[in-house]
Formats: C-alpha cells, structure tokens, sequence
C-alpha cells in the first residue's frame, strides 16, 4: 500500500475542508489545491422566497447597518451562527457570504408580483417579460446558458438545468432561459436526467444503488487505515473520539455517493428527488460531462421543516422575521450543505471537486415580504482560488435608486439599495476568464434622473478589507 501524507489524509476524511476541528492537531487555511489544468464548474442552487436578515444576518458586535463590514468566520463558533446559517459551519473555510445586493433589473420595474420578476431576473439581470398568460418571464438569455456558451466543449452536455416544476404551490415559474420569453426546458426526473447522461444504460427505473455495487467499493477509511491509527495516537482524548465520529460519518457519505467512474454508467443514486439531482450534478461535473448547471427547489411542505400542517407562503413567508421561516431557511442551508459534503467528498488533482467548482445559492427574494434589494447570497468553493473565502461579507443600502412606481410589492421605492447583483455575475464570469462586463442589461434609468450602472465587477470579493 502507498503511504499517503499527513495532508492527504486530512482532505480525505474532510478535516481539511474545516467539516471537522481537532484543536490538538494542526490546521492551516486551505490553499488553492486543483491545479490550472482542472475545468471550472458553476452550480447555481436556487430556492424560493427570501429569508429575514435577523434570522441570516452574522454581523460582529457593533457593527451598523449603514457601514460596509466584512467578518473571518473561519473561526467562529457554530454557536455563535445565525440560525439559518449554522448547519453550513462545517463548510465554513469554503464559504463567502454576501449580504445586502438588490436585483439591479428591478430597481425601475413596474406593478408585478414579485416571486415571478425575481426569477425571471434572478439569472438574466434584464427586464422581464409577459408571457402569453399574463406572466413575468425572462427577457433574455439567462447567466448560466451564457456560460454554457462559453464553456461547454464538444461531446458535452452544455449545461444541466433541473429541480422541481411542480411543488404545493403549483407550477413553478422558470429561473433559466435560452432567450427572451423562453424557458429553458428544465428536467425534473431524477431518473430521466440520469438516462440522458448514460443513454447506454437501458436503466431499469426501478434500480437503486444496491448491496452488491456499495460491497465492491473501498472506503477511504480502509485505505489509509494504519495512518489514521497514526494520526489518532497524536491527539487529546477528546478529539480521538471526535475524529472516531467524524470517520462514521465518512463511512454514512460513501454509502450515500455515486460510484464516480467516469468510463462506464454508474447505478442510480438513493435518496429523495433533489439528493439524486445533487449526486447526479455532482457525477456530472466530476467527469466533465458538464460544466454548469442550475437546481432548482419546490416550496417545502409544512412537514418538512417542522411545521406539519401548515402553508409556508400563506402562513410564514410575509411575517417579518417569522422563526418558522428561520426553521425553513435552515433546512435549505442543510441541504446545501450536504451537496457541498457531496462535491468535497471527490478527490480532483492534489484536492476536491470543490476546489474547482463555484457554487452559488440564490434565494428568489431578498425577504419573504417581496424585497427585491436585500439579497443573501452564499458562494462555496473559489475556482481554485477567484475568491477569498472563510467570510460575511456585508454592504449597506446606501446607493441611489431609479425606482419611480411606488406599490405594496415595491418595497425599496426611491430608498437607497445595495450594489446591483449583475455585478456578482460579472465576476463569476471574470473568474471563469471570460471577456465580460456586464450580463445583460448595463445600465437602468428611471424618469427622476437617476441612472444605476449594472457592469463592471463586484468589489470585495478577492481580498479582506479590498
């Protein structure tokens, strides 16, 4: 058997992305692991409505509202987390958090419901449309279908958009388009996405990842076994048995993963919808078979966050800072989580998947009472090493506004808003090398006289403090 080093066998039980802290051993910062030669991945997570920042928000003691602060949170207690955000501690080192960016291409919308204008803005940053059922829907070409453009090599799937398109609120309305007024088609079978990856297959619907195919893979515990022994005989007692838990864990992943051999069609993933759509995205990438791709969620049902019963957009949603919202956003930021244990859980060059893959989760609003200029936002991974994660990052409502319809949906009508969230795009882009400025719209105007720039790239994002 091969002798791994220390450090590999921190990245392969996941100590080294920060999913377990062992005070006695020694842990640095991950650096940037991949290497130039591994393809860059965008994934975009998109939930509906929005949270409260009260429930979100990680701001440090005496930090106001109408300052810029940033905050490290590589070492801050999961305690000490916001309750939405707490289940992603263990991903901490990889994250950065984005609070208090307005979707630049509703500042001067009119009159409309803003579930249906947020994503049909969401990824386009261009005015929407009406669609023949008196509708919002996109206006243009949506960011992810602009970077398939861009990245998809021949023999790819361009890009992968699927999730729900049907939920407890009825169809869901589009977040990606192929052009103006045109959905792009989304997938919303797990096993259909699964047989137009492996058209070879011939997979039995029914099939699922069973004993025989789990029986013949290795665990990564098994292989570096006599090191782990090692490892755990220089540690306090404390952390031993941490370290014994953290290996369980290990053990309930590899059970949970795809099999990730590129050369031949794997067996069907377990789980529900959308852990089967995670682990397909995941297998998908990991070979190449594409390099963007979008999720898309259902409304939850009342059961699922802890609320039997109940209705989250009629009863929760429009409450300003509803604990059974906190209860629902935390259960998302769970499920984000677990498709980042997903991606952290497959070695690529000298780190993971994660190394190399941007992944985005985007709320549709910005607050569940349709706030279209408040936006939370969390990116994970860096593109081997774009963006400086391990923070929160925080601007205030401080730039000037176009808006001149005031209504009950307009929320922030005239009020100062945030930086344009076009400007996000713009650097996702950027990092991915390519020669853009803006996405879609570069600037809206409004009849007072006031003209908002939606191009250039967003600031903050490569360095502390910068």
């Amino acid at each position: 058997m091969s002798v791994c080093s220390r450090r590999t066998l921190l990245r392969a039980l996941g100590i080294g992305g920060a999913s377990l802290v062992l005070p006695s051993a020694v842990r640095t910062r991950p650096a940037s692991a991949g290497g130039a030669t591994s393809p860059q991945r965008v994934i975009f997570f998109v939930t509906q409505h929005g949270p409260y920042d009260t429930s979100w928000r990680m701001a440090p003691n005496g930090a106001s509202d109408d300052v810029a602060w940033e905050r490290d949170i590589t070492d801050v207690p999961q305690a000490d987390w916001s309750p939405i955000l707490a289940p992603l501690h263990r991903h901490r080192n990889r994250l950065l958090m984005l609070d208090g960016l307005s979707n630049g291409a509703l500042l001067n919308s009119p009159l409309t419901q803003y579930h249906q204008s947020g994503r049909a803005t969401l990824l386009t940053n261009s005015h929407f449309v009406w669609d023949d059922g008196g509708d919002a829907t996109g206006g243009a070409r949506s960011f992810d279908q602009i970077l398939a453009d861009s990245l998809a090599t021949p023999g790819q799937q361009p890009f992968i958009y699927c999730g729900a398109s049907q939920g407890p609120e009825g169809q869901i309305r589009p977040i990606s388009f192929a052009g103006e007024g045109s959905p792009a088609g989304i997938e919303s079978d797990p096993v259909a996405l699964f047989e137009k990856l492996y058209p070879q297959r011939g997979m039995d619907p029914s099939a699922q990842l069973g004993a025989r195919s789990i029986a013949q893979r290795q665990s990564v515990l098994d292989f570096v076994a006599p090191q782990l022994d090692a490892f755990a005989s220089t540690l306090s007692g404390e952390d031993r048995l941490k370290l014994e838990q953290h290996g369980q864990l290990v053990r309930d992943l590899e059970q949970q993963l795809v099999p990730l051999e590129c050369g031949e069609a794997p067996a069907m993933p377990r789980g529900d919808d959308l852990e089967q759509f995670f682990q397909l995205v995941a297998l998908a990438v990991s070979c190449d078979a594409t390099r963007v791709a979008t999720i898309q969620t259902r409304q939850m049902t009342g059961d699922e966050f802890g609320h039997p019963g109940s209705d989250v957009h009629q009863d929760f949603a429009h409450i300003p800072h509803s604990p059974e919202m906190a209860d629902y956003f935390a259960v998302r930021a769970e499920q984000f989580a677990s498709f980042l244990d997903v991606l952290e859980a497959i070695p690529e060059g000298n780190g993971t998947l994660l190394d190399n893959t941007l992944v985005a989760w985007i709320p549709e609003l910005g607050s569940g009472n349709h706030d279209a200029h408040g936006f939370e936002i969390v990116l994970a991974g860096n593109l081997d090493g774009a963006f400086d994660t391990g923070r929160y990052v925080y601007w205030p409502r401080d730039q000037a506004n176009p808006s001149i319809t005031p209504s009950d949906y307009n929320q922030n009508w005239g009020n100062p808003v945030g930086p344009p969230h076009g400007r996000l795009l713009v650097s996702i882009a950027q990092a991915l090398g390519l020669e853009l400025d803006q996405v879609n719209l570069g600037t809206v105007s409004g009849s007072n006289g006031i003209d908002v720039n939606l191009g250039g790239a967003l600031d903050r994002l490569t360095a502390r403090g910068g």
